[in-house]
């Protein structure tokens, strides 16, 4: 999967749930799905990862998922774009955060 996969498939599962974190009640913090189906940036592009998986850097280093076919320098771009999920709890602040991102790593911003 390209870089550009990757983001278009996050930017579009975060906009479907209008740019919400995807907040786990029963732990009270960031999972990669939660009870309401949401997902979190990299939740929505590996989609077979539990509710509460370790870090995108964690997932590569064990060889699981997605995370874990990616190269070293991709895995950590892969932690970045979900680093702008989680510091980012207001859906227009994330929205303009993945516009920035997109900016920064030359890659198209979905709009469809």
């Amino acid at each position: 999967m390209t870089r550009q996969e990757m983001f278009d498939r996050a930017v579009r599962g975060l906009r479907a749930q209008g740019w919400a974190q995807c907040m786990q009640t029963a732990h009270a913090g960031c999972a990669y799905e939660n009870d309401l189906g949401q997902r979190c940036a990299w939740g929505h592009v590996d989609t077979s990862l539990s509710r509460i998986d370790p870090s995108v850097y964690t997932l590569y280093n064990r060889g699981q998922g997605v995370a874990g076919q990616l190269s070293l320098i991709d895995a950590g771009w892969a932690q970045q774009l979900q680093n702008v999920h989680d510091s980012y709890p207001l859906p227009e602040e994330m929205e303009a955060a993945y516009r920035i991102f997109a900016d920064t790593h030359n890659l198209h911003f979905p709009e469809d």
